[in-house]
């Protein structure tokens, strides 16, 4: 008797199958980009790093613009910058900001303590709160 024949053997196998593979543990030389490509990295602020370098330019356009928002209002929250990054055609209604928390990590900017509460029904968004931050003294 062969061995693919073997009931045995295709119940092995089977199992053998849908066993699941070990992930290959990363080593501390592990670019971020590489942990990020996985879906793997080990701390908020790797993350936010990884998606500094994937979206440098659009969250250098909204450092920028949170800069001038804080200035003209005297605070500023990213509801605020999303809302001004889409009537300039930068960011699309119904697109996702997960990278948007990247833009106040910036010397320019320091959190004043105080949250904004907010939520969006035509984007089935519920409630959530964000951090309402303002420009350090002296800061342009």
């Amino acid at each position: 008797m062969s061995l693919t024949r073997n009931p045995s053997y295709a119940i092995i196998r089977q199992l053998d199958l849908f066993a699941a593979k070990p992930e290959p543990s990363p080593t501390p030389a592990a670019s971020a980009s590489k942990l990020a490509k996985r879906g793997k990295t080990r701390s908020t602020d790797e993350a936010m790093r990884v998606l500094e370098d994937a979206r440098a330019e659009l969250i250098a356009t909204a450092r920028d613009e949170a800069a001038a928002l804080a200035r003209a209002h005297g605070t500023v929250h990213s509801r605020m910058v999303r809302a001004a990054l889409e009537v300039k055609g930068l960011v699309h209604p119904d697109e996702k900001e997960f990278w948007i928390g990247a833009v106040f990590r910036d010397s320019r900017f320091e959190w004043t303590g105080e949250r904004y509460s907010y939520s969006d029904a035509a984007r089935n968004v519920h409630e959530r709160t964000v951090k309402v931050w303002r420009l350090k003294g002296g800061a342009k």
